[in-house]
C-alpha cells in the first residue's frame, strides 16, 4: 500500500507562510508561502513544455534560488529531478542525459552544446504558464531524483532515490542531531551532490532556512558561522582546514552546534586542534545510494574512535562483512537506500 503525505512545501506553506526558506548572501530571503508559490508558477511553465509525471529533467546548475525553486517545481508535477554535475565534461553529460532518458535539461545559463533540449531559467520564466492540477500530496514510493554515482567502478550509475529515500535520510538526520527553533543550515556544497540535496530536503522538511551560498569560499563560510546566524554546516575535511585556520584562538557563537564532515576521514591532529578551539565536528559517512549521510560519529568519540564514522542512524542498518583481516563490503539497509539503478 502507497504510503501518502501532504505536498511537503505546500505543508510548510501552511504551518508557517512566512518562515524564511531560503537566505542568500546578498540579504534577499524567500518564504516558504514565496517558495511555494513560484515553484508552482515554474511548474506550470514547465508543462508548456510538455513536462508531465514522469519525465525526466536535468538541473544543470551551480547552487542558484531559480535551481531549487525547479526541483520544488518538477515536485509539483511528478517528474523525476536528474542532477547533473557542473564539473562534467559534454560527453560525460551526454552519457548520463541519454542513459537516463532525460527530455529536456534546465540550466543556470547556456554555455554547454548539449544533445538534448536545453532551456535556460531564465528562458522558463518567459514561458506562459499552462492550467491544470498540480500535485497536492507526495506519494513516497515515485522517484524524486537520479543522481550518478562517481563511476570509480566502471561507467558512473544514476541512483534513482524516492520521495521516501529522502523523507527517511532527513528523518534519520534529526534523530541523530536534534532540531532548535533557530536553525540556519548552511548550504555551500554542491545541490547536484546528494550531500548538498539533503539539505534542501532537511530544510522543506523540517521548516527551516537554508543559508545558500553559489560556490565555496573560505572568508565568506566562516562570515557566515560568524554574523548569518548558521547554526549546522556541512563541509569536507579541506574546508574544516580552512576554517579553523581562519578562526585562529577566536571561537564560534555558541549557537553554532554543528560542523557535519562528510567525504573522507579528518585527520587526527585535525580533530585536536577542533576540540581545542570547541568547534563541533561530527564525522560521518555516507553514499549517493544511501541519500546522504547514513553514520555519524559525535565530537565526543572523535579522538577516541579515529578512523570511525559512528553508529549507523536511526532507522538505518550496517554490517561490515570481511574476515580478521580482509579486505569486505560494507552491507546498509534501511528506508533510506535506493532500491536500484
Amino acid at each position: 500500500m502507497a504510503e501518502i503525505i501532504p505536498h511537503w512545501l505546500t505543508k510548510q506553506a501552511d504551518l508557517a507562510p512566512e518562515q524564511t526558506a531560503i537566505e542568500l548572501m546578498d540579504g534577499t530571503t524567500y518564504t516558504f508561502r514565496e517558495m511555494k508559490e513560484k515553484s508552482q508558477s515554474i511548474a506550470r511553465k514547465l508543462r508548456t513544455l510538455g513536462i508531465r509525471k514522469g519525465s525526466k529533467v536535468g538541473i544543470l546548475s551551480d547552487n542558484h534560488i531559480d535551481m531549487v525553486i525547479a526541483i520544488h517545481a518538477l515536485t509539483y508535477l511528478g517528474a523525476v529531478a536528474v542532477m547533473l554535475n557542473t564539473r562534467l565534461t559534454e560527453n560525460e553529460l551526454d552519457y548520463q542525459i541519454h542513459d537516463a532518458g532525460v527530455e529536456t535539461v534546465l540550466v543556470q545559463q547556456q554555455d554547454r552544446n548539449l544533445d538534448t533540449a536545453v532551456r535556460t531559467f531564465s528562458d522558463v520564466w518567459e514561458l506562459p504558464e499552462q492550467r491544470g492540477d498540480l500535485n497536492t500530496e507526495i506519494d513516497l514510493d515515485e522517484p524524486f531524483t537520479i543522481i550518478y554515482t562517481s563511476g570509480t567502478t566502471g561507467f558512473p550509475k544514476g541512483v534513482v532515490h524516492t520521495y521516501g529515500n529522502h523523507w527517511w535520510s532527513a528523518i534519520g538526520s534529526v534523530l541523530n542531531l536534534g532540531l532548535e527553533s533557530r536553525d540556519k543550515w548552511l548550504t555551500v556544497l554542491p545541490i547536484f551532490h546528494v550531500s548538498g540535496l539533503s539539505i534542501l530536503m532537511r530544510s522543506v522538511i523540517y521548516g527551516i532556512p537554508i543559508y545558500l551560498m553559489e560556490r565555496y569560499h573560505k572568508q565568506h563560510v566562516h562570515d557566515a558561522i560568524m554574523t548569518k546566524g548558521v547554526t549546522v554546516a556541512s563541509v569536507v575535511t579541506m574546508m574544516v582546514r580552512d576554517l579553523i585556520d581562519l578562526l585562529g584562538d577566536g571561537t564560534y557563537p555558541n549557537t553554532f552546534r554543528c560542523m557535519l564532515l562528510g567525504g573522507g576521514p579528518a585527520p587526527k591532529s585535525l580533530l585536536e586542534q577542533a576540540k581545542m578551539r570547541d568547534v563541533p565536528v561530527f564525522q560521518s559517512y555516507g553514499m549517493t545510494e544511501t541519500s546522504s549521510q547514513i553514520v555519524t560519529l559525535s565530537p565526543d568519540d572523535a579522538l577516541e574512535k579515529l578512523g570511525s564514522s559512528g553508529k549507523p542512524l536511526f532507522p538505518a542498518q550496517l554490517n561490515i562483512n570481511a574476515a580478521d583481516g580482509e579486505v569486505g563490503e560494507i552491507l546498509v539497509k534501511g528506508p533510506m537506500v535506493t532500491n536500484g539503478y
